[in-house]
């Protein structure tokens, strides 16, 4: 059998062929898998901002079925803003403004696209929503109030469903580019490189990349899951769930709806809120589980909900602070000052990092704006 020496700082030493090859390959291993994660880098951006261009789009991908227990019927694309009854009265030629998740600027969209998420199919989209969608006669009563808190919670409960099934998908993506590419340069490597009655077979990535995006993706969609569950268990499951609506008879230039948090001191408690400019008043409600109902009043009488002024500034702490899913009319944006404007979209981009507990020292909201435009 063939005999190799190596030398080193501590002499030498004899190594028979098997010996040598795992020397070898052991002391070319960092230069293998610093050339794998060089080209994995390149293609980890690609597929990542095709996943973002995906998860972003306006319509996006439809799940099986409706929301509607036992119905197999493929959704419709429902709105969590009524678009004719709310969007329509904040749209400029039927678009609105909405801002951007990544970027400091608003996003022109149609209110066709606004909102829209694959909730149930036509016949329950309608069944359950009537109240809400209805143009001409609104009555807000209990019923409108409870549609509300459904809808609310039917769009949040699909788009954690959609999230969980993106992150999924991002992660098989990933990890399939990452052995693709391993399992090629390696094939290159013992075909061309090395001689070819030996193979490099004992390659090994703990310490690369791949395995820290896993852990990071894993992480993500096990806390999706985790906000699923309680969705389900404290909202969908429950009968012990609280609200307090307003109706205001002044108009504002924004609507927004959605899941937004509130730090407590053991815990953090999830509100649905929603807040509607209609015809000519405007709806403002908060949908929580009884056992923040404490906590949760607790934060609301740090404003006077009896007065107009008040409630605009909790509007304005629920806006910047709440959800993502709002939009504006364009032209009230358009005249706002531009310091005022880069303080909201900065607050906006870092949503995930504030909570509605912290003040915002700006006011960028104003009542019965259209009629204001109007006189001048």
């Amino acid at each position: 059998m063939k005999k190799y020496t190596l030398f080193n700082n501590d002499g030498q030493k004899e190594m028979d062929e098997e010996e040598y090859t795992q020397w070898f390959f052991s002391a070319i291993h960092g230069h293998i898998l610093k050339k794998i994660e060089n080209d994995f880098k390149h293609k980890q951006k690609e597929i990542t901002n095709e996943w973002i261009g995906e998860v972003s789009r306006k319509h996006p991908k439809k799940q099986r079925s409706c929301l509607y227990n036992d119905c197999n019927i493929e959704p419709i694309y429902s709105h969590s803003i009524s678009k004719k009854s709310v969007l329509g009265n904040i749209a400029k030629n039927g678009y609105v403004y909405m801002p951007s998740i990544d970027k400091d600027i608003m996003t022109l969209v149609h209110i066709s696209n606004a909102s829209i998420f694959p909730g149930f199919c036509c016949q329950h989209d309608n069944d359950l929503f009537q109240k809400l969608d209805n143009v001409k006669n609104v009555d807000f009563d209990n019923d409108f109030f409870t549609q509300l808190e459904i809808r609310t919670l039917s769009y949040e409960i699909s788009d954690i469903k959609r999230t969980i099934i993106n992150l999924e998908d991002l992660l098989e993506k990933l990890s399939l580019e990452y052995e693709t590419l391993t399992s090629s340069f390696l094939q290159k490597f013992n075909n061309e490189f090395y001689r070819k009655e030996v193979s490099y077979t004992g390659f090994r990535c703990s310490e690369s990349s791949i395995n820290k995006i896993k852990t990071t993706i894993l992480e993500r969609i096990e806390n999706a899951k985790g906000n699923l569950r309680f969705l389900n268990q404290e909202f969908l499951c429950s009968d012990n769930v609280m609200g307090q609506g307003f109706v205001i008879g002044e108009i504002i230039p924004i609507a927004f709806s959605g899941l937004c948090s509130i730090q407590l001191e053991d815990h953090v408690a999830d509100i649905l809120i929603n807040c509607l400019p209609y015809k000519t008043q405007t709806i403002v409600s908060l949908h929580f589980s009884e056992r923040d109902a404490h906590s949760i009043q607790s934060f609301l009488s740090t404003f006077n909900l009896t007065d107009d002024n008040s409630l605009l500034r909790l509007i304005e702490t629920l806006a910047v602070r709440g959800t993502r899913n709002i939009f504006f009319n364009i032209d009230y944006w358009n005249s706002l000052e531009k310091h005022i404007q880069n303080m909201f979209l900065c607050d906006f981009k870092n949503i995930e990092k504030s909570s509605i507990n912290e003040a915002i020292d700006y006011s960028f909201l104003t009542w019965n704006w259209n009629n204001k435009e109007s006189t001048t």
